[in-house]
């Protein structure tokens, strides 16, 4: 919550990631992680553009219509920008993430982590 407070506040620089137990404890695991949670919280700041483009009265118009929303271009163009994909958490249903191998969010953190140090 403080993070997203922060955030939301304009802050420019945030301290502490990463870290646990008051400070007395760090974790590059915690760090990747937190890295995630920032990023959430930036998009949720950022908020949503609304203007004529994007409320799209006559298009929604149409599309209610047709019943396409999803295979209008417009629709396509606007959720691409407007929505946050994380790269750890999943969006998946209980049993959507069970059947895909119920991969641990240790283990994701773990590996995005692997992979930046790595990449370096």
């Amino acid at each position: 919550m403080s993070l997203q407070t922060a955030v939301v506040s304009g802050t420019s620089f945030i301290h502490n990631l990463g870290y646990l137990s008051g400070g007395r404890t760090g974790s590059l695991e915690m760090l990747v992680l937190c890295d995630e949670l920032a990023g959430m919280a930036k998009r949720f700041a950022v908020g949503i553009k609304v203007n004529e483009d994007t409320l799209a009265v006559e298009i929604i118009r149409r599309a209610y219509k047709d019943c396409s929303f999803l295979m209008n271009e417009h629709t396509r163009r606007c959720a691409r920008t407007e929505m946050w994909q994380p790269a750890l958490f999943r969006r998946a249903s209980l049993k959507e993430w069970r059947n895909s191998g119920a991969d641990e969010m240790q283990k994701r953190v773990r590996e995005k982590l692997m992979d930046l140090l790595h990449s370096s």
